[in-house]
């Protein structure tokens, strides 16, 4: 697959994933699109689930200026991510409305040579597959809070394009990550490890789970993900190539902890 194509791929899957999340029929929930732009007012009090997305190739300053708008009129905070190689005004826009960009660039990650199955699990851990019946437990091993609990609740985790991977250590579950179908594409998001069981190679595990189960539920050739600064060296060294970055943004007096993506901690 070439860049561009790889580009278009994870930019649709990460907007078809806030689709899915974003409540519909509410007072101040929905989905705007303006040329190339797309915002998502997911009722969420963080701005990281109120999102104005700029990455693809022809978007334009003044959309994201009336996208943030848009949220904001619901009186949402928002927060803008923006292709890094993009239109600079890009970023010129976002600064005249009072968003500061996070220093770190999320790697945007490709993986399109998934493994007919998943590596073995490591000794003593158990990883289970599936939706709702294990919904709980997700939320426990990546110690989500109560907004990410409300938001990925049982009606997307029923979706049928949403599969998620629990991994367990005696019993407790201790680390997550979850696949979601969209645009051709696996997404592998949340992914998290719980402190006292890093470092074992658990997270590394519960990842590779997701991405066979998404791969034997749709057969879709592709997996993509936007990892953290901790977890870029694990997709590395798992086949994933970085095809782009993403620049996050917020206003400086609401900025929150940073995307809940794949942190990739093993």
């Amino acid at each position: 697959m070439d860049l561009e194509a790889s580009r278009a791929i994870a930019a649709a899957n990460l907007a078809h994933v806030f689709g899915v999340v974003t409540p519909r029929g509410g007072a101040v929930t929905g989905v705007l699109q303006r040329g190339a732009v797309r915002a998502f007012a997911t009722g969420s009090s963080a701005a990281f689930f109120n999102p104005v997305l700029a990455l693809e190739p022809g978007s334009r300053a003044a959309d994201v200026e009336a996208a943030v708008a848009w949220l904001e009129s619901r009186a949402l905070r928002a927060s803008i991510q923006i292709r890094e190689d993009l239109d600079p005004r890009l970023l010129e826009a976002a600064a005249r409305l009072g968003f500061e960009a996070e220093p770190w660039r999320i790697p945007v990650m490709v993986l399109d040579r998934i493994p007919r199955e998943a590596p073995p699990e490591p000794v003593g851990v158990a990883i289970r597959i599936g939706g709702v019946e294990i919904g709980n437990d997700m939320h426990d091993a990546i110690s989500s809070g109560p907004g990410y609990r409300a938001l990925f609740g049982p009606g997307v985790m029923a979706n049928p394009e949403v599969r998620m991977a629990v991994a367990y250590l005696d019993g407790e579950p201790v680390a997550a990550a979850t696949a979601m179908r969209g645009a051709g594409a696996i997404g592998i998001y949340a992914v998290g490890t719980r402190e006292h069981a890093r470092r074992r190679g658990i997270g590394r595990a519960v990842t590779w789970a997701a991405i066979a189960a998404g791969a034997q539920a749709w057969g879709d050739p592709v997996a993509i993900l936007q990892s953290s600064a901790q977890g870029e060296p694990l997709y590395r060294s798992m086949g994933f190539e970085t095809v782009t970055r993403y620049v996050y943004l917020e206003r400086p007096a609401l900025t929150s902890p940073g995307p809940a993506g794949g942190q990739g901690q093993g």
